[in-house]
């Protein structure tokens, strides 16, 4: 792959993560539940404000990324930045998960209860998770690939 490609790859997943963690679930609940004719409707700052902080940490990657990147530098970033990739997809899926299940539990149990803190809190200080946990990726993957 070269660094262009590597470039383009970092900067289609700051766009394409907010899309499959926010965009397309929402849309997909309220068909699955009827309110489709009112997507997205008032929630349209909401979900910017949900894509930006699924965006933020893949933004950051591809900044550093991209600033470092060159031809001599490829082959040296390529497993860095698949690590950080991947453990900061599975992170923030997984947090988008949580948030998306306890969307769809309050639905389904009809519940007529307040919001959940404690997920609220959790998902503010998601996108720091990630970025630490892409940082840890992005040190800790070529010491992965040497061992094996």
């Amino acid at each position: 792959m070269k660094s262009g490609q590597l470039r383009t790859s970092l900067w289609l997943l700051v766009l394409i993560a907010p899309l499959l963690c926010i965009w397309l679930p929402d849309w997909g609940f309220n068909l699955a539940t009827e309110r489709s004719e009112n997507w997205p409707g008032e929630e349209t700052d909401v979900l910017l404000t949900q894509s930006a902080m699924v965006a933020a940490p893949f933004l950051g990657l591809a900044l550093t990324g991209s600033s470092r990147l060159s031809r001599k530098t490829v082959k040296y970033l390529r497993p860095r930045l698949g690590a950080a990739i991947g453990l900061g997809s599975f992170t923030t899926v997984l947090f988008w998960l949580m948030y998306h299940w306890d969307g769809y539990r309050y639905w389904r149990d009809a519940s007529i209860g307040g919001a959940n803190i404690g997920l609220g809190l959790l998902m503010l200080i998601s996108p720091v998770i990630v970025a630490a946990v892409m940082v840890g990726g992005y040190l800790w993957g070529p010491l992965r690939r040497n061992k094996i």
